[in-house]
């Protein structure tokens, strides 16, 4: 059956032919050939000591403008070079400059290799020859550190580039642990995990992340449906970090302006994980790492209970093997990688949820507390990862590549979470039944308003990623070269609970007409103390009635085909060392989203049960409540906490018994809610191009560019009944315009092909750089490009809903338009002799364009919808997301220093040091983004011994992007370490901790005339590796 398709066409911010016009300036730039006889160098630069070619070494012709940087293989090219003879000078950060004279012979191509050497590795001899003395071993880590800095420092582009192995063992291999040490990068976190990167005070949607440049699949119900606390379901774009591993990665660059060549989809900026090859390295490697993790607050060997009814190890075991080794006469390189981590995690929270602040004459108390909620969330944490990447050079001039990673990850939790509602009514005469002078520090609550509500979930997330990204490098001539990069990646992400043997959570009835005293030691401490004195016992199971089982059901996919060609040509213009490069991708993505949470509830109808009855006494959960984390304590009038129903036991009495369970769930709203209004079906094709120009002016660097890129939106929906249809078909609608039966909502919603609502849209991206080396180790940068943020998919995707009582349409908008930005970087560096900078930087990001929830009146939205019937609906008002003159203007400060210390003697080689600061500030509050944020680290090494350490101290943070909230995160110090000592070659140990501190997460509210309220506090435990790892 034919689909049908309506098709909306967006106007673009800037004009095809502008973008033509300077595609043809950039080409048609003069080219002057020189009227003297020239001729070719060309060669590749190796380090001796392991056979291994310098990628990003700085070449240059000693008294002339002519600087190259060396490719991947170590090769570098000049062409046009006067014949006679010259001195070509070879540098590379902790490598003394190497120089070598050339004899260049008009019309002809003169080959020249050149060696690097460290201070300690060579001497210089008679007639200025090298001679090697002595094998000189230096670190992976050190080496690693020396190849980021020199990357860094060739770089036209302002960021960091950093080597994997910069700030020790990451445990799990999180991505986001490791870029958290970086200036200007925070993370966002759920719980204990790092979901997401912030960059320069935005929120994750704003960052690009790719692998060799490779756009990678990312799939995640959680952000279409809850959220990160301060992105929310905006972050359904966001990349995650589940979806890769540090294992495979040999270098992390974070590009914080963009050139033309990279994906204009990032205001904040993109950070690429570059891939480990087999060439990187010399000859055959093998390493290995076994690691047992356990987390501060379950520091045991035994099997303890949760999370769920059953008991489980808590200290666990992990593993990360590579090999990697070079075959064919170095033609063939192979590398693989395996990671396979365990972690249990604690979560307890206490939150003051809801204050009733509203003094009276009778009651002047200026807040008394109407809900406090507590949580214990025990999670149990595997991820697993493998890496393939194999290399072929065909020829000297063609290679072949192709990059495979799987990832899968599954996590489990079981939050168990209890709220007291010392008031039913939040008004005046239910607030005066708190009885306490300062009920936010001390109370005692009544039998008649007040009540217990055992809530929160449990579920198994299971997320697997597949990419495959081939690739090929081509140099048909010295001075053109050819790359291509490809890419299908996919990823799969389903929430599960009965299925994986407990209920998403066990619902009961609020316990009611109970009574209870609380008390902590003050408004800015956490340890609640809570003895009950009247009512039914809370720690007894059966008490609580209306017993119900909830599953989960929700479900992302996300896949992506992506495929670039690159071309580069260097050559001179009027004596001007030149490059040109101009470039093509088109990338297709796919995602489909459901959430049928609604439909899974089922009450427990069997003995005892049923609305007035409860749960068997023998379901009671086997992992009682623990809060001594937080100190906090709770005594039932039997001296027990919560009884919480099991959900593990539940789950198993549904699947053998589910003839004792009733579907309640299954009505026509949860129905529609299931079936057809939690679902989103999109498809996203991104079809750019680019050309950019490169020359150097003596110590001046320029570069310019732009971009085009097209985005075409197919967004599927179902196709509705009209009213008449409807009514001729026998079926009653309710208010919304909905049919109030199962059967009435499939026909009106799944009787007719689905409708696809296809978008377009172009934008003209510009960027420029200028680079000037005021000394050969002072550089000065300034950066400016163009970006866009593209819609949310939950707000251009979804179901067309129509209120026939209040005459509103609420619409997804397919064709919303992407938030617009211009970018400012500014950065001056010092990079300190041998390995390390010293840098300060500024930025500015103008962002308009932005979306707000907004509603047209009636006759105002006839050209933005065309798919709903103006006839029909000419008197509703439209109520949907769209595009405003509103703008956002993010500033702010970044200071580095990092330094490897080589000035101390050889035992103490690979030592270092590193501190940041960032500054980041924004013209409207923005929840999560810390004003303030320092990093700082030491690594102290003395022969076999290492012992190091970081730290992460941000200010007070607004928390939630509400204009006058008062709510921020409090200032907090987080402090990992580790420590190793290397018993030989094949085996060192380490000990590393994570938030040793167990510092956790504290959010507090300043008002005016009160100390700061503690309003939620979290603590999930420090983290705790022993591991042995060697390489041979």
């Amino acid at each position: 059956m034919h689909t049908p398709r309506l098709h909306l066409s967006s106007p673009a911010r800037s004009s095809v032919r502008r973008f033509d016009l300077l595609l043809w300036l950039l080409f048609a730039l003069p080219v002057a050939l020189f009227a003297q006889a020239t001729g070719t160098i060309t060669g590749q630069v190796f380090k001796p000591g392991t056979g291994e070619f310098v990628r990003s070494a700085e070449v240059r012709i000693s008294g002339t403008n002519q600087v190259t940087d060396t490719d991947r293989e170590g090769s570098y090219v000049f062409t046009g070079v006067p014949a006679g003879d010259v001195t070509v000078e070879v540098s590379f950060t902790g490598y003394e400059t190497a120089k070598t004279t050339v004899t260049v012979v008009a019309g002809q191509t003169v080959t020249r290799d050149v060696s690097l050497y460290t201070a300690e590795q060579r001497t210089m001899g008679d007639a200025g020859e090298v001679i090697e003395l002595e094998a000189f071993i230096i670190s992976a880590e050190v080496e690693g550190q020396a190849k980021a800095t020199q990357n860094q420092r060739r770089s036209m582009t302002i960021g960091d580039h950093v080597s994997s192995d910069e700030f020790g063992d990451v445990v799990e291999g999180n991505i986001g642990e490791f870029l958290k040490h970086l200036p200007g990068v925070d993370l966002e976190y759920v719980q204990f995990d790092a979901r997401g990167p912030r960059m320069r005070g935005l929120d994750p949607q704003y960052v690009g992340v790719t692998m060799d440049g490779v756009k990678l699949a990312s799939a995640d119900a959680f952000n279409a449906t809850v959220g990160t606390d301060n992105a929310g379901a905006d972050g359904s774009r966001a990349f995650g970090f589940e979806s890769i591993s540090l294992s495979s990665v040999d270098s992390v660059e974070v590009y914080k302006n963009l050139s033309a060549d990279l994906d204009a989809d990032a205001p904040a900026g993109t950070i690429n994980l570059r891939s480990k090859r087999a060439f990187d390295r010399s000859g055959r490697r093998i390493s290995y790492t076994a690691s047992l993790s356990a987390n501060s607050e379950e520091f045991q060997f035994e099997r303890t209970s949760g999370p769920g009814d059953y008991k489980h190890h808590k200290a666990l075991p992990s593993v990360s093997l590579e090999y990697s080794d070079i075959f064919l006469n170095k033609r063939l390189g192979i590398i693989l990688t395996y990671n396979r981590s365990s972690l249990y995690n604690e979560f307890q929270q206490y939150s003051m949820t809801t204050v009733n602040r509203t003094a009276t004459v009778a009651d002047p108390r200026v807040a008394v507390p109407q809900t406090i909620t507590f949580t214990d969330g025990p999670k149990l944490t595997d991820r697993e990862t493998f890496g393939f990447r194999v290399d072929y050079k065909l020829s000297p001039r063609l290679s072949f590549g192709v990059n495979t990673t799987f990832a899968k990850y599954h996590a489990t939790w079981d939050n168990r979470q209890f709220r007291f509602v010392t008031s039913t009514n939040n008004n005046a005469t239910s607030r005066a039944t708190v009885v306490g002078s300062d009920p936010m520090v001390s109370f005692t609550s009544s039998a008649a308003n007040s009540s217990l509500t055992l809530t929160g979930d449990g579920a198994d997330k299971f997320t697997d990623t597949t990419s495959i990204m081939p690739s090929f490098d081509w140099k048909p001539t010295n001075t053109l070269t050819v790359e291509g990069r490809f890419g299908w990646s996919k990823s799969d992400n389903e929430y599960r609970a009965i299925s994986e043997g407990k209920a998403r959570s066990t619902v009961v009835d609020a316990l009611s007409g109970i009574q209870y005293t609380a008390n902590r030691t003050s408004i800015g401490s956490a340890d609640w103390t809570f003895n009950q004195v009247a009512g039914a016992d809370w720690g007894v199971v059966t008490n609580y009635k209306n017993p119900r089982i909830t599953d989960e059901g929700r479900n992302d996919s996300n896949e992506v085909y992506s495929g670039g060609l690159d071309i580069t040509w260097k050559r001179p213009i009027m004596g001007l060392p030149t490059f040109f490069k101009a470039g093509i991708k088109s990338r297709e993505d796919y995602r489909k989203f459901a959430d049928r949470r609604s439909w899974y509830t089922w009450r427990y109808d069997g003995p005892g049960g049923g609305a007035t009855g409860n749960f068997p006494a023998n379901t009671l959960t086997g992992d009682s409540i623990d809060m001594s984390a937080l100190d906090i304590d709770f005594n039932s009038l039997s001296n027990l906490p919560p009884a919480f129903p099991g959900r593990s036991y539940a789950a198993d009495l549904y699947r053998s018994n589910p003839e004792l369970f009733t579907q309640t769930g299954a009505t026509p709203a949860n129905h529609y809610a299931a079936f057809i209004g939690n679902n989103r079906n999109v498809y996203e094709r991104v079809d750019a191009a680019y050309v950019l120009a490169n020359t150097r002016i003596n110590r001046l660097q320029i570069q310019a560019g732009v971009r085009f890129e097209k985005t075409t939106d197919v967004i599927q929906q179902p196709t509705q009944r009209t009213r008449a249809e409807m009514v001729a078909g026998g079926y009653t609608l309710d208010a919304t315009g909905r049919a109030t039966t199962i059967p009435g909502l499939q026909y009106q919603f799944r009787s007719l092909p689905d409708l696809e609502k296809e978008t377009s849209y172009d934008h003209v991206f510009l960027s420029s750089a200028l680079k000037y080396t005021i000394t050969d180790n002072l550089i000065a940068q300034v950066g400016m490009h163009q970006a866009i943020n593209r819609p949310p998919l939950t707000v251009i995707a979804g179901v067309t809903t129509f209120n026939e009582q209040s005459l509103i349409i609420s619409a997804p908008n397919p064709g919303l338009l992407p938030e617009e930005s211009n970018n400012y970087s500014a950065k001056l560096a010092y990079y300190l002799p041998k390995s390390g900078t010293l840098s300060a930087g500024v930025f500015q990001i103008d962002i308009d364009n932005l979306r707000v929830d907004f509603d047209r009146p009636p006759g105002t939205w006839f050209d933005e919808f065309p798919e709903i019937d103006p006839v029909t609906y000419g008197a509703y008002t439209v109520r949907s997301t769209v595009n405003s003159e509103n703008s956002r203007r993010f500033r702010g400060v970044e200071l580095e220093y990092r330094q490897g210390l080589y000035f101390l003697p050889k035992p103490f080689l690979g030592s270092n040091v590193y501190a940041n600061y960032t500054r980041a500030y924004a013209d409207v509050r923005r929840g999560g983004m810390a004003p303030h944020q320092i990093n700082a680290g030491a690594t102290f090494r003395y022969k076999r011994l290492s012992l190091g350490g970081n730290a992460i101290w941000t200010s007070d943070t607004p928390w939630t992007n509400t204009a006058n909230s008062v709510r921020f995160r409090d200032e907090r110090i987080r402090t990992d370490v580790n420590a190793s000592f290397v018993i030989n070659k094949w085996a060192t140990l380490v000990l590393a901790g994570r938030d040793v501190g167990n510092v956790g997460q504290s959010l507090i509210e300043k008002r005016a005339g009160r100390s700061d309220e503690l309003v939620q506090k979290d603590l999930y435990g420090a983290l705790w590796t022993f591991s042995v790892k060697g390489s041979f």
